[in-house]
C-alpha cells in the first residue's frame, strides 16, 4: 500500500499529453475599478464640504481653516462612501452586460525558437553621445591627486 502523502510518480508513467487544446467557456466583462470611484468621491466630497463651509459665516474664535478642515473630514468620508456605492452599482451593471466566449488553451513547448532567429551581427550599437564618460576615464579622474596633495 502506498503513502497518500507521497507526491512522487513512478518513472515508467509518463504524463498524459493532451491531443487537442482544451476549450473553456469564459465570461468577459469590463469591471470598474472601485478604488478610482472612491478616490473621486473623496476629492468631490472634500470640495463640496469646502464650498459649503465657505458659504457660511465662520466663527471668529475658531477660524475658517479649522472649521473647513473639520467639515472636510465628514465630506471626504461621505464622498468615499457615495463613490463606493456608485462603483458597486456600476459593477453590478457590468455583470449584466457580460458576454461569454469560448477560449482555447494551447501549450507552447518551444519558446526559444524565436530567440534563435535573432542574429547578433545585425544588432546596431547604441551611441551614448559625447556626454557619456568611459569607465576607464572615471577611474583615471578618481586616481589623480589634487593639486595641493602632491606627495
Amino acid at each position: 500500500m502506498s503513502d497518500p502523502r507521497d507526491d512522487s510518480t513512478p518513472a515508467e508513467v509518463a504524463p498524459a499529453e493532451p491531443s487537442q487544446p482544451a476549450e473553456q467557456r469564459v465570461r468577459i466583462r469590463r469591471a470598474p475599478k472601485l478604488g478610482v470611484f472612491m478616490l473621486v468621491g473623496a476629492v468631490l466630497g472634500g470640495l463640496v464640504s469646502l464650498i459649503l463651509t465657505s458659504t457660511q459665516k465662520a466663527d471668529p474664535a475658531v477660524g475658517f481653516a479649522a472649521t473647513a478642515g473639520y467639515f472636510a473630514i465628514y465630506g471626504v468620508v461621505g464622498g468615499v462612501l457615495i463613490g463606493a456605492i456608485i462603483g458597486l452599482v456600476a459593477d453590478r451593471v457590468s455583470r449584466r452586460r457580460a458576454h461569454y466566449v469560448v477560449m482555447e488553451r494551447e501549450v507552447v513547448e518551444e519558446a526559444d525558437a524565436e530567440l534563435d532567429e535573432f542574429d547578433d551581427a545585425d544588432a546596431q550599437p547604441v551611441d551614448a553621445g559625447d556626454d557619456a564618460l568611459e569607465p576607464d576615464a572615471e577611474k583615471a579622474d578618481a586616481e589623480k591627486p589634487a593639486d595641493g596633495d602632491a606627495r
